[in-house]
């Protein structure tokens, strides 16, 4: 194995690590999203007795009028 192969085979394990990296906080900012969304529906349901249904059909009828 010469150093030009060592050496983009070291490049590709940076570039992979930079992009497995990425992705990670990618996915962990969904799911961030994603719970904080849930959470606000459940405190709309429990608290104002509002369904996530009942909510968009609220929003549906702002843009209809």
């Amino acid at each position: 194995m010469g150093i030009g192969e060592i050496l983009v085979l070291i490049l590709l394990l940076v570039v992979a690590f930079a992009i497995f990296g990425w992705f990670m906080r990618v996915t962990k900012a969904v799911i961030s999203i994603g719970i904080t969304i849930f959470l606000f529906f459940l405190a709309l349901y429990f608290i104002f007795g509002i369904t996530p249904l009942g909510l968009l059909r609220q929003i549906v009828q702002l843009f209809q009028s």
